[in-house]
């Protein structure tokens, strides 16, 4: 029974050192697996670390060429625009000088055919026949603006030149014609009561019988007082000059 006993304690015993070896050897792999699975994890932070670290560096690269090309866009939209602004430029010095030196031509004229009726100007004061004058019409798309035709009566300074000034031709040029016989009425010699009725350009064309002003608006005749045209501001204007020529209908 002693025997039996003491072989009894002895297997458990065994058991015993057994399981804790067991353990002893379970307990050892587990750290070497958790100290593989750390090694593994601090890999794969480095190797996060670095992508992270490209990806910050694509990311700076990518904006400094995306501020570069910027900064090349405007500045080649700059040059764009100087060089339209001075071909624009150029062309409209251009457009400028060819319509003076048209002016100057047609005020040249003018004084010629004055010298050819009246004498030079000199001896126009012995020479001028007080009955025989001259004019030019507000007429067409470039001696029609009050402003031009101002300078041309200015420019010729004879006392047998002067306007005949017509109401409705000034809207051809899309000028107020009250504003412009402000300007014209004191060089008149004749009146053109004329009327138009006026469309917007904007709109759609209203078909026969207009034609377009010079800024693309529409025009067409109409009986005088029945159009667009201020018939009485040009009246006004004439009156307050004192004017006492013909007015033709």
């Amino acid at each position: 029974m002693n025997t039996a006993l003491l072989i009894a304690c002895l297997i458990a015993s065994l058991a015993a050192a057994v399981l804790a070896a067991l353990a002893l050897s379970r307990s050892g792999k587990e750290t070497e697996r958790e100290a593989a699975q750390e090694k593994e994890l601090a890999a794969l932070r480095q190797e996060l670390g670095a992508l992270r670290e490209q990806r910050e560096a694509h990311e700076r690269a990518l904006r400094t060429e995306i501020a570069e090309s910027n900064a090349r866009t405007v500045g080649r939209m700059g040059e764009m625009l100087l060089q339209n602004q001075q071909r624009m430029g150029a062309g409209l010095e251009h457009n400028l000088s060819a319509r003076q030196e048209t002016l100057n031509k047609t005020v040249q004229e003018m004084q010629r055919t004055l010298e050819v009726r009246f004498g030079t100007f000199e001896r126009s004061n012995e020479q001028k026949l007080e009955n025989i004058r001259t004019t030019v019409e507000n007429h067409g798309y470039f001696c029609q603006d009050s402003s031009r035709v101002e300078k041309l009566a200015c420019a010729v300074s004879h006392p047998n030149f002067g306007l005949l000034c017509d109401m409705g031709n000034f809207l051809c040029a899309d000028e107020n014609p009250a504003d412009a016989f402000g300007i014209v009425a004191p060089f008149a010699f004749y009146v053109h009561a004329k009327d138009f009725h006026v469309k917007s350009g904007e709109g759609t064309d209203p078909g026969e019988g207009f034609f377009r002003s010079r800024g693309g608006n529409y025009l067409r005749g109409s009986i005088v007082g029945h159009g667009n045209v201020p018939i009485k501001s040009c009246l006004y204007a004439l009156k307050h000059i004192d004017y006492k020529g013909m007015i033709a209908i």
